[in-house]
């Protein structure tokens, strides 16, 4: 009867260490879910066992080459704008900025805030509450393109209502209000220098 119980003892004992192993069990974290793909980019749902959800995104090469890869607190959007190049609108609480990458080559463009449109070349954004400008630029070329319309007014935002280039893509027509509650005005923005052959 000892014999059977010792024997019992031991074999509760082992169970119990393999079991515990002096640390308490961690539940592992849930593996990432896929909420958008393409061919070089995924932004993937991660949440972990607290119910917080975070979402990471990988952008790569057509060969397979990983240009930029993170995790961010919002789900970024991403717009293939042709067969080499993808803009992705990242969200912060406040604010959002579009990023653009050439995934034949690599490049990774500067972070543009309230980007409001793009043509695969050049990209617009409102810069107001820094420089009182509008700006239409190159997207990758620091000594590219680049076109600024400053915007004077005593209010402290400039909200854009709506960006169309005219028919002969040499002109961006923008629609803006200062303020809420302000009244609509229009202002054009050159998209092709006339001093030189082109962008």
């Amino acid at each position: 009867m000892k014999k059977a119980a010792a024997i019992l003892l031991t074999f509760t004992m082992l169970f119990l260490v393999g079991c515990d192993n002096g640390r308490p069990e961690t539940t592992p974290e849930p593996s990432p879910v896929a909420v958008s793909s393409g061919d070089c980019y995924e932004v993937s749902l991660l949440k972990n066992n607290d119910g917080i959800e975070k979402y990471s995104y990988t952008v790569k090469t057509h060969d397979g080459k990983v240009i930029e890869s993170a995790i961010c607190a919002n789900k970024p959007k991403v717009k293939p704008l042709n067969g080499d190049l993808l803009g992705i609108r990242f969200y912060t609480d406040s604010d959002s900025f579009v990023r653009y990458y050439d995934i034949k080559s690599g490049r990774v463009s500067a972070s543009y805030f309230d980007a409001f449109w793009d043509n695969g070349t050049l990209v617009a954004y409102n810069d107001f509450e820094k420089s009182e400008k509008l700006i239409v630029r190159d997207i990758f070329d620091d000594n590219g393109y680049r076109y600024e319309k400053e915007i004077k007014s005593d209010s402290l935002t400039l909200i854009v209502t709506k960006a169309e280039p005219t028919d002969d893509g040499e002109t961006l027509t923008v629609k803006f209000k200062l303020g809420e509650h302000g009244a609509e005005k229009n202002v054009r923005l050159p998209l092709v220098d006339k001093d030189s052959d082109g962008v």
